[in-house]
Formats: C-alpha cells, sequence, structure tokens
C-alpha cells in the first residue's frame, strides 16, 4: 500500500486541502459570514429587536473562545476526524432545531454548542491539519482554505437571501443544515485524514530535503515549540495576545460599514453592497497573506494592517464625497479580517512553534473572544454616543490596527529567543 500511494501522481494532501476548503465554504461560512440574512426577519416573527437576536453572535464568540481551552486536551485524546465529524452532526442538529424555536433564548441554547463547534473548525482544524500534511507553503494553503468563507458570503448569502424571500427563514435554517449533513459531512467522513502516517505516505515537500536523516530532522523541527507555561509567562506572550486582540476587534468594525454608509446618506441597497465588496478585500488577503507569511510573518502583519489602515482613511476622509471610493475603502479594509483569522494562528506559530500550539491559542482565544465579543457591540455604542457619526470609531480602528502590528513584530522577535524543545 505505501509504494502505490507513494507512485500517486496527486499528493493525497492536496484532497486534505479540499476538505478544509469544503469545511470553510460550508461548516464556517454558515455560522459567521452567512449568518447576518437572518437578523431582520427572525427578530420580527420573534418580536424582538436585532440587537437582541444578534446578542446570540455574541453567545457564539464566548462559548467559542471557552470551549478553545478543551480543543488541546480533545486534539490530544481523539482523532481530528472524529471530533470532526462530531463538530458536523452537532452544527446540522444546531441549525435544523432553529427552525423551529419560537422564542429567542432558545437560539442562545444552540449559540453555546456552535461556539464549541467553532472552536474547532474555525480556529483550530485547519491549522493543526495542514501543518501535518504540508512541510512546505503551509500559510499559503491556510489562508486558501480559509479563504472559501468571503467566496462562501459571496455565493451563499444572495442565494439564501432568495430562498428565504420564497419559502421562509425557517426553511432557510433547514437548508443550512442540508448543506452541512450532506456535503461537509461526507467529506469528513470518507475523504479527510488526520495524517499522512495513516495511510503510508510522507507529507507534501519534505522530498526536497537531500536525504532521509534530514528530511527527519526537518520534520522534528517543524514539531518543535516553546512549552505553554513558559509562553503564557512571557512578555512575548502579552504583545501577541495585545496584538491579536487589536487586530480582532478592529476587524469587528466590518459588520458595521452598512451603517456607517447609512449615516453618510447612502441609499439602503449601496450599504448592503458594502458587505459584500468587504469580502472581496477578505478574499484577497486570505490568499496573499497566507502566502507571504510562508516568507515573513512580519511583513504579511505589516502589509494586511496597512492597507486597511489606508482603507479606513480612504473612507474617513473621501468617503463622503464619492461612492468609488467609498468602496474601494471598504475592500482594503476588508483586508484586516483576513489578518484577523489567517495570521492569528500563523503568528502564534511563528513566535511560539507549532508543538503546543492548540494549548497556547486556547489561552490567547480565552482572552481575546470576551474583548472581541464586546466590541461587536461597543462599535455601535459609540457611534450611537457620536449621534450616529462613526467617524471616533473609525480613527480607533486606525489606532488598534497600528497597535496590533507593532505588537506582532515584538512579539515574534521575543518570542524566537525563547528556548524550544
Amino acid at each position: 500500500m505505501e509504494n502505490s500511494m507513494k507512485k500517486q501522481k496527486i499528493h493525497y494532501g492536496f484532497y486534505i486541502v479540499i476538505c478544509c476548503c469544503v469545511f470553510s465554504f460550508t461548516s464556517v461560512a454558515l455560522m459567521f459570514g452567512c449568518a447576518g440574512i437572518f437578523y431582520t426577519p427572525v427578530s420580527e416573527a420573534l418580536g424582538v429587536s436585532r440587537g437582541t437576536f444578534a446578542f446570540y453572535a455574541t453567545v457564539m464568540s464566548l462559548a467559542s473562545s471557552v470551549s478553545m481551552m478543551f480543543v488541546s486536551n480533545l486534539i490530544e485524546r481523539f482523532k481530528l476526524k472524529h471530533i470532526l465529524i462530531v463538530d458536523l452532526v452537532l452544527q446540522a442538529v444546531c441549525f435544523a432545531l432553529q427552525a423551529l424555536f419560537t422564542k429567542v433564548y432558545f437560539f442562545y441554547i444552540t449559540a453555546v454548542i456552535l461556539g464549541f463547534v467553532s472552536a474547532f473548525t474555525t480556529s483550530t482544524l485547519n491549522t493543526v491539519v495542514l501543518d501535518r500534511w504540508f512541510k512546505k507553503k503551509v500559510g499559503f494553503f491556510i489562508g486558501f482554505a480559509s479563504s472559501m468563507t468571503g467566496v462562501s458570503g459571496i455565493i451563499i448569502n444572495p442565494l439564501a437571501g432568495k430562498f428565504m424571500a420564497h419559502f421562509g427563514w425557517e426553511k432557510t435554517y433547514l437548508l443550512y443544515a442540508a448543506i452541512v449533513a450532506f456535503i461537509a459531512l461526507p467529506f469528513a467522513i470518507f475523504v479527510f485524514k488526520d495524517d499522512p502516517r495513516d495511510i503510508g505516505i510522507r507529507p507534501y515537500g519534505i522530498e526536497e530535503f537531500e536525504s532521509e536523516d534530514a528530511a527527519e530532522k526537518a520534520t522534528a523541527k517543524s514539531a518543535t515549540g516553546v512549552p505553554v507555561e513558559k509562553a503564557v509567562h512571557s512578555s512575548a506572550f502579552i504583545y501577541i495576545v495585545l496584538s491579536l486582540m487589536m487586530i480582532g476587534s478592529a476587524s469587528g468594525f466590518v459588520p458595521f460599514l452598512p451603517s456607517y454608509a447609512s449615516s453618510l446618506g447612502a441609499s439602503l441597497t449601496f450599504a448592503a453592497t458594502l458587505a459584500g465588496v468587504s469580502q472581496i478585500g477578505t478574499l484577497v488577503g486570505k490568499n496573499t497573506l497566507g502566502a507571504i507569511s510562508d516568507r515573513n510573518t512580519p511583513a504579511a502583519v505589516t502589509i494586511g494592517a496597512g492597507i486597511s489602515v489606508a482603507g479606513l482613511l480612504f473612507m474617513l476622509f473621501f468617503g463622503s464625497s464619492s461612492t468609488l471610493i467609498m468602496q474601494i475603502g471598504a475592500a482594503m479594509f476588508g483586508m484586516i479580517y483576513a489578518s484577523a483569522t489567517v495570521l492569528n494562528p500563523l503568528v502564534v506559530i511563528d513566535a511560539f512553534g507549532i508543538r503546543e500550539y492548540t494549548k497556547i491559542q486556547a489561552r490567547i482565544s480565552l482572552i481575546n473572544g470576551v474583548i472581541n465579543a464586546a466590541m461587536q457591540s461597543l462599535w455601535g455604542f459609540i457611534a450611537d454616543l457620536n449621534g450616529g457619526d462613526f467617524t471616533m470609531s473609525m480613527f480607533i480602528c486606525v489606532a488598534f490596527c497600528i497597535i496590533g502590528c507593532i505588537s506582532a513584530i515584538i512579539g515574534i522577535k521575543k518570542g524566537k529567543k525563547l528556548e524550544r524543545i
């Protein structure tokens, strides 16, 4: 079997990339990028405000952050494949149940379960499994797989919106459940593999080393890292947490772009298009920043933050006079979401190594999750305190991007000086 696998023209790692793309396109996107279309119809049907129903997203974010504390232990005890299958089944069941709910607190209950699901599928799966299957271009493949959430948002949002207009939000939740059950789940069961050793092959890219001994050493080196207890008590950890907290909080402003456009007198139709335009920036960012990170992670962070800041400044100073510039600025600012998702794990790995990544990331996610969940609401409150004007919020975003970039560079530099095992 080993010889036959080695003779395959296509390395099985590329099938794993396809799996990760499918999971991002379906499971991850349906929980986040494609969830906003339910806010208005469901809140109206339940007789609650949109803010009350949108608190569902905050609950899910907090649950995801807390769940990250347990993900590393689950990965050590169980196969990724088994965890993934359970997660996808839970997600499909939650979506199906949401079609039946008549009280908003039922949605909060499923948000806790979906938060657990997202802790694995969103924050951990791509990073861990692709690092096992690839020894080169890891950042590119992580970014490419993650970018499928943007593709999904561009495709599924309008289609699901039309479906909802004809069949209602209840049937649309059932549609989401079917997408997870009949597309994502079969890939998890029949295609996904935990590790190349499970099928008797070696990681993609390992053959570039001159000898088998060198390859084994390279594999061992790629699995090294700073022990979690040493990492969390280092100054590097503080800088990395600050960086990811700043960038993550800034990315929380992306959903407010339509509200920003409306505050300037734009039509509802145009305001809604800004959300899709920002997804284009996210899509481009996820594919490019991951590839750049393969060569230089600090450079990727700088480019992501720099373009995001430029986009914000474009909108601040020229957006009110030109809808075209507003759209260009929104697309550029969409890069911040790519920074918050793709570069988040890559920054941690570059600073502390892959060995105990999930444990270190769990602690970072717990801290950042609480802050970012709060910021999802605070951006709106800041605007309300300024009479509906988003200028103050956007300048704070600019500051967050700059602080996040500088902190990441310092944190990575300090982290690389720590002793690894």
